[in-house]
């Protein structure tokens, strides 16, 4: 009997402050989107919502950062109990529910966690179907090389497509049924990723303070380790970029900006009625093809403005 993507999967979903708060829109577009991956309704789902520093200067915010104003981590914190409702919505839970969600937070996160425990890998959301379920499989069936299987997005693939000067090109390789090509940084944006290589090979080396991101610490770490070793050193990450066979340089990865949303309000004057339309919110700024973080990324707005 097959395994189920559930067995396989544990989605994990990073978000953080965007201008769009307290609106869940973004949010909602991406858990939208799971409907692309078969099965991956059915995973268990963990929410990490980034920290924040309160301002206190006067000034933009700096969202990229996490510097807010007390306005802006107020919508922040009642966007994190709408994503609450929207997730328990989402997998279909009852308010009855209560043993299926626990909710805890540190100085530096807030974490939604649906489901009972973290099963297998961290995952992924895609504009094309995927297989998943044989894409685990695949990974399963090459332990000591695969442990990290990324989406493009355009200036990914971009990236992908012209390494490094310093990194010799990477043919695509053909591993049972999917392409993938070697992948030369770790970038966060979504992607399947072994547990076990998180907790011994990410984390188990004393590489993170509270509030790095993985892309500005383990990704340049990264690089500079193959500058210097080459393509030996590649196979200590096992890092590849799902290659679509079918339309090869396209990019497999949506993104839905969370920097480039703005609540646009329409106040039009009704001299009949005396009344003004209720505002509404307007996402702008999104053109074709970012979780992910995922793991996969919500609104994250680490990249999000650069990576169309």
């Amino acid at each position: 009997m097959a395994t189920s993507l559930r067995e396989l999967v544990t989605v994990i979903v990073t978000t953080s402050a965007i201008p769009s708060n307290p609106s869940t829109s973004v949010l909602e577009d991406v858990l939208t989107s799971f409907s692309f991956v078969p099965g991956l309704n059915s995973c268990d789902t963990i929410l990490t919502c980034d920290g924040y520093v309160l301002k206190s200067t006067e000034g933009e915010s700096k969202f990229k950062s996490m510097r807010i104003n007390e306005d802006e981590l107020a919508n922040y914190l009642e966007y994190q109990e709408r994503a609450r409702i929207v997730f328990r919505r989402h997998l279909g839970y009852e308010d009855a529910d209560a043993g299926s969600l626990l909710h805890s937070s540190t100085s530096s996160t807030s974490t939604i966690r649906i489901g009972a425990r973290l099963r297998a890998e961290t995952t992924v959301v895609s504009n094309h179907p995927i297989d998943l379920a044989s894409l685990c499989h695949t990974m399963n069936a090459h332990r000591n090389i695969l442990h990290y299987i990324g989406f493009s997005s355009r200036k990914s693939l971009r990236r992908t497509q012209r390494p490094h000067p310093c990194l010799p090109p990477a043919p695509a390789q053909t591993f049972g049924p999917h392409v993938l090509s070697p992948l030369f940084f770790w970038y966060d944006k979504p992607h399947v990723g072994r547990t076990s290589q998180y907790r011994s090979f990410v984390y188990g080396h004393g590489r993170f303070q509270t509030g790095d991101f993985i892309e500005d610490t383990m990704g340049h770490a990264m690089l500079a380790d193959l500058k210097h070793r080459g393509m030996s050193g590649h196979a200590d990450y096992g890092t590849w970029t799902y290659v679509n066979q079918h339309m090869t340089h396209e990019p497999t990865l949506r993104h839905r900006s969370g920097r480039h949303f703005r609540e646009t309000v329409f106040l039009r004057s009704s001299k009949k009625k005396g009344k003004q339309d209720v505002p509404r919110g307007m996402a702008t700024g999104d053109s074709g093809h970012d979780g992910a973080r995922c793991p996969l990324e919500s609104g994250s707005s680490d990249d999000s403005a650069d990576d169309e």
